[in-house]
């Protein structure tokens, strides 16, 4: 069984597009790309067991087996367990990696908005300028940083 995030046509990510998480209750999540939101859903607002497959010795989740075996075979931290247990003649079933579930949540258009050209535009200015005036403050000595902070802060 495959997801309907494969099977829906998911669009595609230029540069500027911006989708958010309708899950999010305070802060609404915005983020820069449709499988960064799936992922961000899968891992902030669904259990492992929601997901079509997950690793069980990490938080990592996908949509195929596939994916999840690439994964295995490939994420340094299972390959030194592999390399353990194959050290210490435990023969190892890469089954035990996989969770999978039977009946996944599947997400959908109705988790994520996609934000039109001019929304996404707006969103991505206003992170540039947040993250331009970051950038500098700590560099500066501890004194400017907290004066330029408080002289921010009053404006």
């Amino acid at each position: 069984m495959t997801s309907n995030i494969l099977n829906a046509k998911a669009p595609n990510s230029k540069r500027g597009d911006a989708y958010e998480c309708v899950r999010c209750q305070t802060s609404k999540a915005v983020i820069n790309s449709y499988k960064h939101v799936v992922n961000h859903i899968r891992k902030q607002h669904l259990l492992a067991t929601q997901c079509p497959y997950w690793c069980t010795l990490c938080d990592y989740r996908c949509d195929t087996q596939e994916e999840l075996a690439k994964h295995v075979d490939t994420y340094p931290v299972h390959k030194k367990i592999v390399g353990i247990q194959e050290t210490s003649g435990i023969t190892i079933n890469p089954d035990s990696f996989c969770g999978h579930s039977d009946m996944p949540y599947f997400i959908s258009s109705d988790d994520i908005v996609a934000f039109n050209k001019e929304k996404s535009e707006e969103h991505y200015s206003q992170k540039r300028m947040e993250t331009k005036n970051k950038t500098w403050l700590p560099h500066m000595p501890k004194q400017l940083k907290v004066t330029q902070h408080n002289h921010m802060m009053t404006q």
